[in-house]
């Protein structure tokens, strides 16, 4: 393995047990984080569905992947500001 994915998983390790040690006493912490990742991509389901309405569409990849899991709602709003100010 090359030195660098094991930088990332070893990485990727460390954030799970840092989450794990911030959530390990929240009730349902699990449960509102899944909820909210789906509610982001529902919302870019949303966008993409209705693009041929409104013109403005947003391009299925990583980071918008990312950006919807992870910031959920407000993360969809801004790459829809993004999109329609910057004509990305």
């Amino acid at each position: 393995m090359a030195p660098l994915f094991v930088l990332i998983f070893a990485a990727l390790g460390g954030m799970g047990v840092i989450a794990w040690y911030v959530t390990r006493n929240k009730k349902k912490a699990l449960g509102r984080a899944a909820a909210s990742a789906l509610c982001g991509i529902g919302a870019l389901a949303a966008v993409n569905l209705f693009s041929a309405y409104t013109g403005v569409s947003i391009a299925l990849n990583f980071v918008t992947a990312f950006f919807s899991v992870v910031y959920s709602l407000p993360g969809v709003v801004l790459l829809l500001l993004s999109r329609i100010l910057f004509a990305l």
